[in-house]
């Protein structure tokens, strides 16, 4: 678009160039001038609204990317919580050492911090889940 809008300036420039005789010349050179420099603005905001748009691209595959991490980082806390319950759930009190007890205690937090489900896949909420668990 901005080349577009660029070649329409040389068109214009080109125009401005002309011997322009009669009683009308130096208005028309004078409009024609003007409309040249609003069509060169036009075209450097049209490049600086492509600038703006490519870095938002850019934030936006940031962000979902570092959503994509705390989902599979999320995941994999919750299948490790559901291994370590499953392994040292039932298991009597009085025989698990204090290690497993507290990977136990740990692992019922991650599954209760979840509880009430997860976010829909790639939604902003799974950072603040990830947070939670103890990702950062």
């Amino acid at each position: 678009m901005a080349e577009d809008v660029g070649r329409t300036g040389d068109r214009v420039r080109s125009g401005a160039g002309i011997e322009w005789v009669g009683v009308a010349a130096d208005r028309y050179r004078e409009r024609l001038a003007e409309h040249g420099q609003r069509v060169a603005s036009a075209r450097d905001e049209v490049l600086g609204t492509a600038t703006a748009l490519e870095h938002l691209a850019d934030e936006l595959e940031a962000r979902q990317a570092a959503i994509k991490r705390a989902m599979q980082f999320v995941e994999d806390r919750i299948d490790d919580a559901r291994r370590t319950v499953n392994r040292l759930g039932d298991v009597a009190e009085d025989v698990l050492t204090g290690a497993e007890k507290a990977a136990r205690d740990a692992a019922r937090g991650v599954l209760g911090t979840v509880a009430g489900g997860l976010p829909a896949p790639g939604a902003p909420d799974w950072s603040a889940l990830a947070d939670r668990i103890g990702w950062r």
